[in-house]
């Protein structure tokens, strides 16, 4: 049976999840603000998801080595 090794690191280490809320709240305040409008928040917000989801499974698949 195969050994997992997993990576040490702080809990708190998720740079995925900040620059994911960064660019969300950035999107959001420019929302606010009438620097965007409502088509291109959801542009935004769609490709902020999408590439933190794409983060996700490529970390997993890579670093974790899950199936």
């Amino acid at each position: 049976m195969a050994t997992r090794v997993f990576i040490d690191q702080h809990p708190l280490w998720k740079p995925k999840l900040y620059a994911a809320t960064t660019v969300f709240g950035t999107g959001s305040v420019a929302l606010f603000l009438h620097f965007l409008t409502g088509g291109e928040w959801v542009a935004v917000s769609t490709l902020t998801l999408s590439v933190f989801t794409a983060g996700n499974i490529v970390e997993n698949k890579a670093l974790l080595g899950a199936k």
